[in-house]
């Protein structure tokens, strides 16, 4: 069993499919039978975990760099939709 590395395809596929990714990938070491494809299927599970993680850690240090450059934006923009939950939460009471 050949399997493409998944580095590739990260920019390219959303959050959304990235859990359909590793869901197929589990599935795939559940039904796997032989020793070799075992750790065929376990490494790409291992690599789109660790690729999952860099990208989600990237994000992070992202948006924690922003507020901390743009306090006052990041508070306004946090007050902005309180305040827009707050108006759609009051009008379905």
């Amino acid at each position: 069993m050949r399997v493409a590395p998944l580095a590739p395809l990260v920019p390219q596929i959303g959050c959304g499919l990235w859990v359909k990714v590793v869901m197929d990938d589990a599935e795939a070491l559940v039904k796997a039978t032989d020793d070799e494809s075992l750790k065929v299927v376990k490494d790409r599970v291992s690599q789109a975990r660790d690729v999952a993680v860099n990208r989600a850690r990237t994000e992070v240090d992202a948006a924690d760099l922003y507020v901390h450059e743009n306090p006052w934006r990041a508070i306004g923009v946090a007050a902005g939709v309180g305040f827009l939950f707050g108006a759609l939460v009051s009008r379905r009471s």
